[in-house]
């Protein structure tokens, strides 16, 4: 791209947020958001799908795809081996989380 001030003011912003999370409690803060996020989301597809009855495969099999594309990316990606992992990649891995926590609550529910 080209190097104009509007993308110069969008690296710089993107720069900024993503400093202003390094900060530990921040960091932290924001993957708790984001599980309870993707706990949140898996619970509405679910309870939406759950109303027509025909979704139901076909969201099972999209929800399936979606976790394990985040699972490769979070330990096959790229910087698969570091220790510290960047912002974005921590954040996916705590929305795979959530949701995967959704899934066993809603299996439980249903079997009981």
């Amino acid at each position: 791209m080209q190097n104009t001030r509007l993308n110069q003011l969008v690296s710089a912003a993107g720069g900024a947020l993503l400093q202003w999370f390094q900060q530990p409690w921040r960091r932290l803060s924001l993957q708790i958001i984001c599980l309870l996020f993707g706990f949140w989301l898996i619970n509405a597809l679910s309870l939406a799908a759950g109303q027509s009855g025909v979704w139901d495969p076909s969201l099972a099999a999209i929800i399936t795809l979606s976790v394990e594309v985040c699972s490769w990316l979070y330990y096959r990606g790229p910087g698969a081996g570091q220790r510290d992992r960047s912002l974005p990649f921590l954040l996916l891995q705590n929305l795979k989380l959530g949701a995967v926590y959704a899934l066993a609550m809603e299996t439980l529910k249903i079997g009981s």
